[in-house]
């Protein structure tokens, strides 16, 4: 019987292969750490935009509610990195997937689920050991019904915590290709709810209740600016295709 050769996965390899770039030059060079963040999710998450705005709002979020917790700057950085980065695995899940529009199956929800580890796998040696796990463990929950681990209260630190309810909040507050935006009152409805049942660290949530105008005032702010980069960088990247520059740059 003749195998059929597994096609590769160049998204990943291209990511991968820029992360290398950032272990090599780690300690050897002061690159600018949120440009060189900036830089790899308008590239890795290029070819969907609704996780790229997802992950813009939530660094957002997570780090207003940091701000708000009173944490130093360095923690506040930490959060917001992490934010920024808790979805590269995403770029190893088909598009098919990502943008379903409707429940996933449970053999396609276990393939979304490895998005976390493709993640951890990815950041590894790039950033510092605590943002690798704030990112890795953002669909952990605090009574134990999250994963990959199903770790509970007491090995979830207040950082994580803090991701793993903006991450939700930010996936309840968008449009997504499943479902449409909820408003305020349906969101805090909804943080509520999942708080009372444990899931959520209570604290964190109440300073997102109690904030919520301003909050979610700049994050929506950061995703307006963010869609508008992104079309220009869409608008851009067509005329290139059309045109014959790439054609003769590449020959």
């Amino acid at each position: 019987m003749v195998q059929r050769k597994k096609k590769k996965n160049t998204n990943f390899t291209i990511c991968a292969s820029a992360l290398d770039l950032r272990r090599s030059l780690i300690y050897n060079s002061k690159i600018d750490l949120l440009g060189f963040i900036d830089t790899i999710i308008f590239s890795f998450e290029f070819h969907n935009n609704e996780t790229l705005t997802h992950t813009i709002t939530t660094a957002e979020i997570a780090k207003e509610i940091a701000k708000r917790a009173r944490f130093n700057e360095s923690q506040i950085e930490s959060v917001y990195y992490a934010g920024l980065l808790h979805d590269m695995g995403k770029i190893k899940v088909p598009n098919s997937i990502l943008t379903f529009p409707g429940k996933l199956s449970p053999e396609d929800m276990e393939i979304m689920r490895t998005h976390v580890s493709y993640s951890k796998e990815l950041l590894e040696g790039c950033f510092p050991y605590d943002m690798v796990n704030i990112a890795y463990r953002h669909h952990e929950r605090l009574d134990g019904s999250g994963y990959p681990n199903r770790l509970t209260s007491r090995d979830i630190t207040i950082s994580e915590r803090i991701v793993q309810i903006s991450d939700v909040i930010s996936s309840l507050y968008s449009k997504r290709s499943y479902k449409e935006s909820m408003n305020k009152e349906e969101i805090i409805t909804q943080i509520n709810y999942e708080t009372d049942l444990g899931k959520f660290d209570r604290r964190i949530a109440d300073i997102f209740i109690k904030n919520y105008d301003q909050i979610m005032e700049l994050a929506s702010r950061r995703e307006e600016e963010t869609i508008n980069r992104y079309n220009i960088m869409q608008a851009e990247y067509n005329a290139l295709i059309k045109s014959n520059i790439l054609e003769k740059f590449f020959n």
